[in-house]
């Protein structure tokens, strides 16, 4: 009897140190391949998180895009208007020019078109400084439609792996249901 309580604690302890096998091992293996799923749904929640920022940051490029193009439409409308003004104001003091009496009036005029030609230049620099922002405008609403076209590509990606492991968890699920 003392030996056969020996050869069953070796038997048991010899069994108890062995490798995992049978129903053990299948448990370890699925529990290996869930955590696979479960860091795949992972990834694909931090892809769609991140495409979600690109897309926030893409229409935030746009708005600010789209306020340039207005501050540069204003200063070249408002440029445009002065280089007009400064136009006609110059034609009517040229046609009215007559033959100057003494050197103040060629001093008066002279001061008179200078100003006329002073706002006419104010005007031109308006318009290059409302061209620039209209087209500082137009690259910011380009890059931001690039980030919102890449946004939605990772969150797309994001959420083809989470449908990915979705499936792959659910045909696990029953898969594991019908061992014996």
């Amino acid at each position: 009897m003392k030996y056969l309580l020996i050869l069953c604690s070796v038997a048991l302890i010899s069994a108890c140190s062995s490798p995992k096998s049978g129903l053990g091992k299948i448990a370890e293996l699925e529990s290996q391949a869930y955590e696979q799923i479960s860091d795949q749904y992972d990834e694909g929640q931090k892809d769609a998180a991140a495409g979600e920022k690109t897309i926030t940051k893409g229409r935030k490029l746009i708005e600010e895009g789209r306020a340039e193009v207005r501050e540069g439409d204003e200063k070249v409308y408002e440029g445009n208007e002065m280089v007009q003004s400064s136009r006609a104001q110059y034609a009517r003091d040229t046609d009215y020019v007559s033959t100057p009496e003494s050197p103040s009036e060629i001093q008066t005029s002279t001061d008179k078109l200078t100003g006329i030609g002073e706002e006419w230049e104010k005007g031109i620099g308006l318009v290059k400084k409302g061209n620039k922002l209209i087209s500082s405008g137009n690259d910011k609403i380009d890059e931001g439609e690039a980030k919102i076209r890449e946004g939605r590509s990772q969150v797309e990606r994001g959420k083809s792996l989470m449908r990915e492991a979705e499936a792959a968890y659910n045909t696990r699920k029953s898969n594991f249901r019908n061992y014996p």
